[in-house]
């Protein structure tokens, strides 16, 4: 019902479902749902066409009923009058008068797709900084520039296709109807009756193919001088973004067969300017991006980490710092570093915070430049990292990851570094996953992104390799990650971090007292025996040991201490003990229980006489058998 409507379908859609976001299939079933509900269950066809029927008597009353009048009753109405007595006629369009049409429309980059974006975002309303950040996530930083934004909802609203209402832009019916519509029939609508000079070129255009200086000509009765160019170039974009206009041989245009049918609905006399109005050249076609390309040396970046860092309790050498920040700059096109080790010695913050400190020495937003993207374990194609087409959906789109967001923004921006940092890269297999940026960096080819002849929500089909991409990983080796092959680890600048401060680490702590030193001499003597093994904590887990004795501490004063140490050691040290029988493990394993013994952590040395048991006997332990 109402399917080949939309007038008929917005007016049920009010009447019955008064939802916004749907799509018409998805509002007109809700409408059936919403019938069935007041009139029950359809009991045959009859009953279906019936209703159907009903639907579109409730369009033909919408005014009366949005009035709260009842059709043939309060109105007057007579049950035959099923409409107004002087329908206009649908085909023929009403131009606005000249004096209210709108002058020097400005076109955009990427046409209809780039206005379909906002559009969209504004179904439920929007504030402008709420718009503006979903804009810098999808068409990048040059849309979402305050300007740039500010021209596209003033040419949105003229068109008629967006509204402003107590601070929020809204999508009016007919830009909610555009986001379905293909070709984009409400834009044509609108460009044709409410800008200045676009009908005239139709209608110039109706009669054989013309030169770009005879259209010049045309439109100079609009404008003095070089206005005729000038307005005929930003028309002549909206004509082809629209599908109205083609060029073809000898340089000339004409009306595509979509052209001519609306060129048909114009009215036969179109009136003529009564005076030319001057060019405005207050309104750039294109946005300059100013990009610095000054990248900070060490030293600058060394000095935040010594300085601010430290001051925080991080625990950084300048030998890791000075080997992330070259691996990052000695190749032009390849940087890719992967940081492996030990479980929480600040593999990622070594990563972000880099990342951080760049961006802020460069006087750039480090929310914008960098996406921490953690690996998920399913991944088995890149789809999880760049999208992917989805050709099910009514209007063709393409699912853009965070990780997309910033290689397009990277393609861009060519004389910015942005940073990709993946976390846990290897919980699933890189060959997979990474694949076309493996290949892409080292062939120098374009990363390819989807297989559409034409850019998907924005998203073109391929980039050209951002060289400007730091690319950073940090891994785990252990039995629940994958190892890496030769490819991957040919193309990355590999460091490890095992090596743990603890000393610097706990001098460092924000807010430490002298009730800290029993538990930190206790966590320091255990881990210089589970050093050797590679058993030992990083600086997350002595952290959470110190603070959760304090806690508990705080919660109960009567609480002796050694068993407090006892239990957080228990709790956050000895899980990671593992292994197979080995002459180094073996006294490792005899030394922890003697320390555990002399420093009266009974349930600590219980735990590691049972494990040095059943090593003995199985050849194999660990805390959880």
């Amino acid at each position: 019902h109402c399917g080949l409507s939309w007038d008929a379908h917005m007016n049920i859609r009010r009447l019955l479902v008064d939802r916004r976001r749907l799509k018409r299939i998805e509002a007109n079933v809700h409408a059936r749902a919403r019938l069935r509900e007041a009139l029950g269950q359809e009991t045959d066809l009859e009953e279906h066409a019936r209703r159907g029927m009903f639907c579109w008597w409730l369009h033909e009353h919408a005014a009366v009923i949005g009035q709260g009048g009842t059709p043939g009753v309060e109105s007057g109405e007579s049950e035959s009058n099923t409409g107004p007595e002087t329908a206009p006629d649908p085909a023929a369009l009403i131009l606005w008068s000249m004096d209210r049409q709108h002058r020097w429309p400005q076109p955009f980059k990427g046409g209809v797709a780039t206005l379909r974006m906002p559009l969209r975002e504004c179904l439920d309303g929007r504030s402008f900084d709420d718009l503006r950040g979903a804009v810098r996530d999808e068409l990048g930083e040059t849309f979402a520039g305050p300007r740039y934004l500010q021209r596209m909802l003033r040419e949105l609203r003229r068109l008629g296709l967006i509204d402003e209402r107590d601070g929020r832009f809204v999508t009016t019916d007919a830009g909610e109807q555009l986001l379905e519509s293909e070709p984009p029939d409400p834009l044509i609508e609108a460009l044709i009756i409410r800008v200045l000079g676009f009908a005239h070129l139709l209608q110039f255009l109706r009669e054989e193919p013309r030169r770009a200086d005879e259209l010049s000509e045309l439109l100079a009765q609009f404008v003095p001088g070089e206005g005729g160019t000038k307005l005929w170039h930003r028309l002549a974009l909206w004509a082809a973004h629209t599908g109205l206009l083609e060029r073809v041989s000898g340089g000339l245009r004409q009306l595509t067969p979509l052209g001519r049918e609306w060129a048909a609905r114009l009215p036969t006399d179109l009136p003529a300017p009564a005076e030319p109005q001057t060019a405005d050249d207050t309104e750039d076609e294109e946005i300059e991006v100013i990009e610095t390309t000054t990248h900070p040396d060490f030293a600058a970046i060394w000095e935040v980490f010594e300085t601010r860092l430290r001051a925080q309790g991080f625990v950084f050498s300048r030998s890791q710092v000075r080997a992330l920040h070259a691996a990052w700059v000695f190749h032009d096109t390849k940087r890719f570093a992967v940081i492996s080790g030990l479980s929480g010695t600040g593999k990622t913050q070594l990563l972000l915070r880099y990342a951080t400190i760049v961006c802020e020495l460069m006087g750039l937003e480090p929310s914008r430049h960098i996406a921490l993207v953690p690996v998920r374990p399913d991944w088995r194609d890149p789809t999880g990292l760049l999208g992917y087409f989805n050709a099910l959906h009514a209007e063709p789109t393409f699912q853009v990851e965070p990780a997309l967001r910033l290689v397009l923004r990277a393609s861009r921006h060519p004389r910015l570094p942005w940073f990709l940092i993946l976390d846990e890269m290897n919980l699933a297999r890189v060959e997979r996953y990474f694949a076309p940026f493996l290949s892409t960096m080292e062939t120098g080819e374009s990363l390819q992104l989807h297989a559409e002849l034409e850019p998907v929500n924005g998203v073109p089909a391929a980039i050209p390799w951002p060289a400007n991409l730091r690319v950073g990983g940090t891994v785990n080796m252990d039995e629940t990650t994958h190892p890496f092959s030769d490819k991957v680890l040919d193309r990355a600048f590999t460091l490890e971090f095992w090596e743990v401060d603890l000393d610097a680490f706990l001098a460092r702590r924000p807010g430490r007292t002298p009730e800290d030193a029993p538990v930190e001499e206790a966590l320091k003597s255990l881990q210089a025996l589970l050093r050797p093994i590679r058993r030992h904590v990083g600086y997350r887990t002595a952290g959470e040991v110190v603070d959760w004795v304090a806690a508990a501490r705080g919660a109960d004063s009567e609480a002796p201490v050694d068993e407090l140490i006892d239990q957080a050691l228990f709790s956050k040290v000895l899980p990671r003990l593992r292994g197979t029988e080995s002459s180094a493990f073996t006294e490792a394993l005899e030394a922890l229980h003697k320390a555990c013994t002399q420093r009266s952590l009974r349930r600590c040395a219980a735990k590691v006489e049972s494990m040095r048991a059943r090593l003995l006997d199985t050849g194999i332990t660990s805390f959880w058998s």
